[in-house]
């Protein structure tokens, strides 16, 4: 949650300074249309003359006012992409730390597998010296006893509970 809330303030504040950078555009261009026309080739009326310096003034007190938003954007997103940026750092090493256990479970399950050929080969060499009556029975008990078919008895043995252990 916290990298998305900081991509998602950084790119609140791109699209906010992108929108701002747009408008500044605007202003200048209807500034330089303005400029063009009360300053051209062909003469224009006092009147209108007058009109156009104010609207050009009105407009270079919005360009200012929306290039001082800007920078106040700018500032705002340098921290946030200094926040964004650590989180970044942070994903990353979780990520290869994630990567390394992995990478050790791996080698637990390899060196367990081992453990349980070599068990496996250990019980069945002890099996064959078992008589197959026995080995029948107790592969018959097994399954319903929960895993356990053979138990220590102590103290005679009719009863369960905490005289008996597996």
């Amino acid at each position: 949650p916290a990298l998305e809330e900081a991509t998602a303030a950084r790119d609140a504040l791109v699209a906010q300074q992108a929108r701002l950078e747009a408008e500044v555009q605007a202003v200048e261009q209807r500034i330089a249309t303005i400029n063009g026309r009360l300053y051209g080739s062909v003469a224009v009326a006092p009147k209108d003359a007058q009109a156009m310096t104010e609207e050009v003034a009105h407009l270079d007190d919005r360009r200012r006012g929306l290039e001082d938003e800007e920078l106040a954007v700018m500032e705002a997103l340098e921290p946030a992409e200094s926040v964004l940026a650590d989180l970044l750092a942070a994903a990353r090493a979780l990520g290869d730390r994630i990567g390394v256990t992995r990478t050790e479970i791996a080698e637990a399950q390899t060196a367990i597998d081992g453990e349980l050929v070599v068990a496996l080969a250990s019980r069945d060499e002890v099996a064959e010296q078992v008589p197959g009556v026995l080995v029948t029975q107790y592969e018959r008990l097994r399954p319903a006893t929960g895993g356990v078919a053979v138990a220590a008895v102590i103290g005679g043995g009719r009863r369960s509970g905490p005289s008996c252990r597996a």
